[in-house]
């Protein structure tokens, strides 16, 4: 499927050698983080049928936007490990230079389905974050 029949907001989890290629796609930064969180989640659970959850808030920053984009990401590592939550979905609120906020809608691990192993980390190799002619795209390799 080529880019201009893909849907003006998405995510994509595609394999890579050994790892994960996550690559998301909005027409606007904000809802291209958010994307880039709903891939990277869909890559160990599935959260279709879980709980509305709660609001967790998240700071991050500063940093260049594709380094917010390893930031966000794992954000998402440590709602998992430390807190034994996932994010079901992440609204990104603020995005002003350097920073981005928001929040999560986190639910217990325990209650989604486990499709794959928790990641370890996001690669600084190939990373990438951007607008482009049709909007904003992001991609990242992530350590499975």
């Amino acid at each position: 499927m080529g880019a201009d029949e893909r849907a003006a907001r998405g995510h994509a989890t595609l394999p890579h050698v050994a790892d994960a290629r996550i690559e998301a796609w909005a027409p606007d930064g904000a809802a291209c983080y958010e994307e880039a969180v709903a891939a990277f989640v869909e890559l160990f659970v599935d959260t279709d049928d879980a709980p509305a959850g709660r609001l967790v808030r998240f700071e991050i920053g500063p940093a260049t936007p594709t380094e917010l984009l390893v930031l966000l990401l794992e954000e998402v590592l440590v709602a998992v490990e430390v807190d034994n939550v996932v994010p079901r979905a992440a609204h990104v609120e603020r995005w002003e230079d350097d920073r981005l906020s928001g929040t999560f809608s986190v639910v217990p691990v325990a209650t989604v389905a486990i499709v794959g192993s928790v990641p370890k980390g996001v690669s600084y190799s190939e990373l990438s974050f951007g607008a482009q002619e049709s909007g904003w795209r992001c991609e990242a390799i992530v350590d499975v």
